[in-house]
């Protein structure tokens, strides 16, 4: 496994998560991934700690995915400063 990838073990199936966009926003790391399934996930951190992880949907551009989009920091897949400030694990 790459140090880009997760494993996401959803229903007994094993989705292999291939990270390509991470948004620096306050204290908060929001990784978009694609899945082996070939649906879109965001990966939740606060402080490198795993919170959640969530289908991609559309929102609002007042909620707090939209405040991402236009005052994040958006670093794409592959920039040699992408791996380095991924979380090191999900526990």
């Amino acid at each position: 496994m790459q140090p880009t990838e997760w494993i996401l073990n959803h229903n007994q199936e094993q989705i292999i998560l291939q990270a390509n966009k991470l948004t620096l926003f306050q204290q908060c790391k929001i990784i978009e991934c694609v899945g082996s399934d070939n649906l879109h996930y965001l990966l939740f951190f606060h402080k490198d700690d795993f919170l959640t992880v969530q289908p991609l949907v559309e929102f609002d551009q007042a909620s707090f995915l939209g405040h991402l989009e236009q005052k994040g920091s958006c670093i794409h897949a592959p920039s040699p400063l992408f791996s380095l400030l991924l979380p090191a694990a999900i526990s």
